[in-house]
C-alpha cells in the first residue's frame, strides 16, 4: 500500500525507502504497489525506484503494465454506476463531493476543499469539472469525500441499497465505491496466479481498511504502527510507522540488508 504506508504524511517517497526498494529490485524481489491512485497518479512513485513491475490501481478494480495499460478490470455497472450519482445529488446538502475515474478520465463534481486536499495527495492532473460530461458510465474508481461522520451514514446507505457495490474508507475523509468482491486481494491473487507465484510467499504492508484482505492472504502480513486497530489485529508483524520510514526498515531486518 502506499498512502498512509509506504508514503510519509506529506505523501512523499523517502530516500530511505526509495533505496531499500531499488535495493531489493536489483535482488529479484518484486515490488507491486496497491493503492487507490489511478495509474497518473503512482507512475513517478513507479519511476523513482525503476520499477517495471504491474500495478494494482483503485483499490484493485484495476491492473495496469508498467506503461498504464490495464491488463485486469473490474468496474462498476452502469446502472449501479448511475446510483451512485443519485445518491450524491440526495446528499450533496452535507457538502459531500464526487470523483470519478471513467474511460481513462478523472471527473470530478466541483472544486472544493476537500477535493483540493485529495488532489495535493494523489498529484492528478487532466481533471475534468462536471458530472454531466460523464461519458460511460462504467466507473472503475468512485470516491467520495467530506467529513467522516457524513461519510458513515453515506457508506450504510450505500451498503444497503446498492447490492452490486461496497463502500470502503481508505482515509477517514475519503470513501471509496468498488464493485461487489473487487479488492486489492483480488487483484493480487489474479497477479500472482499469472505470474505462477505462491501466496505464502507474498509480504504486505498497509495501514487501512482496504488493506485487510491483502494483508490476511499475504504469507507475511504486516501493519505499520500507525494503521488502523484492524489492520494491526490481522497482521503477522507491526512495522513502525510511515513517518519513520516503517516499511523500509521492516524490510532492511527482515532481508538482513
Amino acid at each position: 500500500d502506499m498512502d498512509g504506508t509506504l508514503l510519509d504524511g506529506n505523501a512523499e517517497l523517502s530516500n530511505y525507502n526509495k533505496e531499500i526498494l531499488q535495493t531489493l529490485i536489483k535482488n529479484g524481489i518484486e515490488i507491486v504497489f496497491a493503492t487507490g491512485r489511478p495509474f497518473e497518479s503512482l507512475k513517478k512513485f513507479k519511476d523513482a525506484i525503476n520499477n517495471d513491475n504491474c500495478s494494482i490501481i483503485c483499490n484493485g478494480a484495476a491492473v495496469a503494465d508498467t506503461n498504464g495499460k490495464f491488463l485486469y478490470t473490474k468496474s462498476l455497472d452502469e446502472t449501479s454506476s448511475k446510483m451512485i450519482i443519485d445518491l450524491f445529488n440526495d446528499n450533496k446538502k452535507d457538502e459531500i463531493s464526487l470523483n470519478i475515474y471513467s474511460d481513462g478520465k478523472y471527473y470530478i463534481s466541483e472544486k472544493e476543499f476537500y477535493f483540493k486536499k485529495y488532489i495535493e495527495k494523489e498529484g492528478i492532473e487532466n481533471i475534468i469539472v462536471g458530472l454531466e460530461k460523464i461519458e460511460v458510465f462504467e466507473f472503475v474508481k468512485i470516491l467520495f469525500l467530506g467529513e467522516h461522520e457524513k461519510l458513515l451514514k453515506l457508506q450504510e446507505t450505500i451498503n444497503k441499497s446498492i447490492e452490486n457495490a461496497d463502500a470502503v474508507f481508505s482515509h477517514p475523509e475519503f470513501l471509496e465505491i468498488i464493485p461487489k468482491g473487487v479488492n486489492k486481494a483480488n487483484a493480487l491473487k489474479w497477479l500472482c496466479d499469472k505470474k505462477k507465484i505462491d501466496y505464502k510467499n507474498i509480504m504486505v504492508f498497509g495501514d487501512n481498511y482496504n488493506d485487510l484482505d491483502m494483508i490476511n492472504l499475504a504469507g507475511i502480513g504486516v501493519a505499520v504502527q500507525n494503521a488502523v486497530e484492524e489492520a494491526k489485529n490481522n497482521a503477522d508483524y507491526i512495522a513502525p510507522s510511515h513517518e519513520e520510514d516503517g516499511v523500509g526498515k521492516f524490510l532492511k531486518e527482515f532481508f538482513e540488508l
